[in-house]
């Protein structure tokens, strides 16, 4: 890239013709390296800036602290209490009275693919060596599944850790697990 510069020619006197300006032709570099506005002359050139080959190059020469007395602090407050702590911190809490008197005890599933079968589900429960005794996946007039299912447990140890699973995640969806809602479960009648 070239660039031109204007530079004035002497004026004398206030009666004569001015003068043509001249025009002064310079590479970029040659350009941006002029002294323009300072104390040197107009066409004064100053030395080019350091050529760096990269970032790291010019980072040398910052003043960093580079001391890892961070990596020895306590964390400012207790991370257990945080939704991502262990699961046997946030046990699900079952109300004894609101259970059915006799098993199967059905637990609501949520959340669930539409690509899921019942055999996903219990796979998913075996891998965390829970017995589940059945899994009903309602579906639509079509035959897709609806999102959501049921499965049935028979003793309440195992319905606690089936609770417990709550979030836990199936075909990269986290699964909700509750105490399904529905009327007179695991009673006959």
């Amino acid at each position: 890239h070239m660039c031109s510069l204007k530079m004035a020619a002497s004026e004398s006197g206030s009666g004569k013709k001015k003068k043509k300006q001249k025009k002064a032709v310079f590479d970029l570099a040659t350009f941006q390296s002029m002294d323009i506005g300072g104390g040197a002359s107009p066409g004064a050139l100053r030395e080019p800036p350091k050529k760096m080959n990269s970032w790291a190059d010019a980072s040398e020469d910052l003043d960093v602290d580079e001391t890892t007395e961070w990596l020895d602090r306590k964390p400012a407050f207790d991370k257990s209490v945080l939704p991502s702590a262990p699961r046997a911190s946030t046990e699900h809490s079952i109300d004894l009275n609101q259970l059915p008197k006799h098993p199967p005890y059905t637990v609501y599933l949520g959340n669930l693919s539409y690509d899921c079968t019942e055999k996903d589900i219990a796979e998913f429960f075996e891998r965390k060596n829970l017995k589940v005794e059945s899994v009903r996946l309602p579906r639509e007039a079509g035959g897709r599944l609806r999102g959501f299912g049921y499965a049935e447990v028979m003793s309440i140890p195992v319905l606690k850790d089936v609770l417990s699973l709550n979030k836990e995640f199936l075909m990269n969806r986290p699964v909700n697990i509750d105490m399904a809602g529905g009327r007179n479960q695991g009673e006959e009648g």
